[in-house]
C-alpha cells in the first residue's frame, strides 16, 4: 500500500474512532476504545509551520494526490502541505472583493481546484489548488 493510501486510511480510521468515542453512551465511566482492535499501525507526521502560517486548530482535512489541505475555520485559513509535512502555502484572503471571503463554511478539493464556500455572503469561490490563484466565483441563491 503506498503512502497516500496509508495516510488516507489513517485519517478515515482516526475520524471513525473520534466519532465512535463521541457517540458512546455514557454510563458515568469513560468509554474505552482500544486502538489495537481498530488500527494496526499509527504514525505521526510533523508539519512544517512557518511563523506566518501557524495552524490554530484543525477543523477539516482533505488529501488529494500529493497534497494535504488543513482548514482552520476560526482563523479563516486553509493550509497546504506536502505528504512529507512540508509547508506549501496558505490561503488567507479575507475581504469583500473578488476572490476574497468573509467566513469559510467548508471547502473541497479536486485534481485542479480548491472550492471555498463563504457562508457570510453565500458564494462559492474557486482557486487553483496548487497556487491558490483566484479562478472564479459564483453567487449562491440559498433562499
Amino acid at each position: 500500500m503506498d503512502n497516500m493510501k496509508v495516510l488516507k486510511l489513517l485519517v478515515v480510521v482516526s475520524s471513525l474512532c473520534l466519532a465512535l468515542a463521541g457517540c458512546a453512551e455514557s454510563s458515568g465511566k469513560n468509554a474505552d476504545i482500544l486502538a489495537p482492535e481498530l488500527v494496526d499501525r499509527v504514525s505521526y507526521l510533523a508539519l512544517e509551520c512557518p511563523s506566518h502560517a501557524v495552524v490554530g486548530r484543525v477543523d477539516e482535512i482533505k488529501i488529494v494526490e500529493d497534497m494535504m489541505y488543513v482548514a482552520d475555520y476560526k482563523s479563516n485559513k486553509i493550509f497546504a502541505y506536502g505528504l512529507d509535512g512540508s509547508f506549501v502555502g496558505v490561503l488567507m484572503r479575507q475581504g469583500r472583493g473578488p476572490g476574497e471571503y468573509i467566513e469559510i463554511q467548508t471547502f473541497d478539493v479536486d485534481d485542479k481546484s480548491l472550492y471555498v464556500l463563504d457562508n457570510a455572503v453565500n458564494k462559492l469561490i474557486v482557486y487553483d489548488r496548487n497556487t491558490f490563484q483566484y479562478v472564479r466565483e459564483s453567487k449562491l441563491n440559498l433562499d
